[in-house]
């Protein structure tokens, strides 16, 4: 049984020799862009989010900045094999249902782990959350390869690029802050 997104390219249309496939200037292909955009943005908030807060944790949990910075080093440690896997398993369940699940799941656990009772309870927490980013940055491209017509993926690619900068340039204008210095709000420190 052939993988659920093979057949559809299958499916070319006579009129437009193209098919179902995304072509650029349709909402589609803005869609396309806007979601890829807003899931990279997701990933990279949902990964670096605790970086910030590793003071918070070496005086919370009474540990070295070495063991704090685990937070952020085991989530993306677990990353990379975890690549591999989502790329599989989304052959056979289809990647745009992944990549939705990644977002979704990864988000959860980042709520979870707000709650988390000791630093091991968090660790694993963020563990969770790292397989769970993972799906994914390892399925979004291949997406795009299947989906973009061929004669659009240097429009598309090009389009990413804009509104990362843009991104970028409106990130700058806001100040870096800490958590208990300006531009946040004061987080409680146990609960």
């Amino acid at each position: 049984m052939a993988p659920p997104h093979a057949e559809r390219g299958a499916d070319i249309s006579a009129a437009s020799g193209i098919g179902s496939l995304i072509v650029s200037g349709t909402p589609a292909f803005r869609n396309t862009i806007l979601a890829m955009f807003s899931a990279g943005f997701a990933t990279f908030a949902l990964l670096y989010h605790v970086q910030p807060l590793l003071p918070v944790f070496s005086d919370d949990f009474g540990l070295g900045a070495a063991q704090s910075s685990l937070a952020l080093s085991v989530t993306t440690g677990l990353m990379a094999p975890a690549m591999l896997v989502a790329s599989a398993i989304s052959e056979n369940v289809g990647r745009k249902p992944v990549m939705v699940a990644a977002v979704i799941g990864s988000a959860l656990l980042t709520c979870a782990t707000s709650l988390a009772p000791s630093w091991p309870a968090l660790l694993a927490l963020r563990a969770l959350t790292g397989l769970a980013l993972a799906c994914l940055p390892a399925v979004a491209m291949a997406y795009v390869a299947e989906e973009i017509a061929p004669s659009s993926i240097g429009a598309f690619k090009s389009s990413c690029l804009r509104v990362r900068s843009a991104a970028m340039k409106l990130a700058q204008l806001f100040p870096k802050s800490s958590p208990e210095g300006p531009g946040c709000c004061s987080l409680p420190r146990k609960l």
